[in-house]
């Protein structure tokens, strides 16, 4: 199984009563009025009680070998900068030993080379997306970071992705083409190459259409093998 790294540490709004019990003390009083915080917003001490929280949720998926990467997903907001590539040095100190998946989903990401090596460099899986042609979405670029590979199918669906404040299922309603899938099928075996293990993930979950195209996708690959 994988999990989903705690939306503080990639940059997202957490909003403050959906905080763990307790956890609203450690804040300043100011902010516990808030409606949610930010990680810039939070003091040291209430940072480091999320990440000993966070490890206590994975703890039992690690001690029984269950656990596949932590995926860190980034706002689609999120530009690129050198304070980011940082922030991701502290979460592989805090997760040491744990595989992590990084993914971006701002196109700024794709403009700069560094960022790949710098990944390949911490041992983080870069999370290659299969995103709308969008000028400020990500686009899949192929590249390699860690002895895993990620791939996170997130549709196609132009319209739901270009409107300003579409709902989840507004997004993410899209089945793949045959056509898509086989394109997408010769890029897995390219990564397989260079990968201990590959996981292919499918988001497109709206009216259980992932289910299918991830069915979709094992048949092409076993039948080319």
């Amino acid at each position: 199984m994988n999990a989903k790294a705690f939306g503080l540490f990639t940059g997202h709004r957490v909003a403050v009563k959906r905080l763990p019990p307790g956890f609203a003390n450690l804040l300043p009083a100011s902010l516990r009025e808030s409606s949610d915080v930010r990680l810039a917003d939070v003091p040291e001490e209430f940072r480091n009680a999320c990440w000993d929280a966070y490890r206590d949720f994975l703890a039992p998926l690690a001690g029984a070998g269950k656990l596949g990467y932590v995926l860190f997903q980034l706002p689609p907001g999120a530009r690129y900068t050198p304070e980011a590539l940082d922030e991701m040095a502290r979460w592989t100190q805090e997760l040491a030993g744990l595989r992590i998946a990084v993914e971006f989903r701002h196109r700024s990401w794709s403009r700069h080379a560094e960022v790949f090596d710098e990944l390949a460099r911490l041992h983080l899986a870069y999370v290659i997306v299969d995103l709308p042609d969008l000028p400020w979405l990500m686009p899949p670029v192929e590249a390699v970071t860690s002895e895993i590979s990620v791939i996170r199918f997130h549709g196609r669906n132009r319209e739901g992705w270009a409107r300003a404040g579409a709902s989840t299922d507004q997004r993410y309603a899209y089945d793949y083409s045959a056509e898509e899938l086989r394109q997408w099928a010769g890029v897995v075996r390219r990564l397989s190459e260079g990968s201990e293990k590959l996981y292919a993930m499918f988001n497109n979950h709206v009216g259980g259409a992932m289910a299918r195209d991830a069915q979709a996708l094992a048949a092409l690959l076993e039948g080319g093998r």
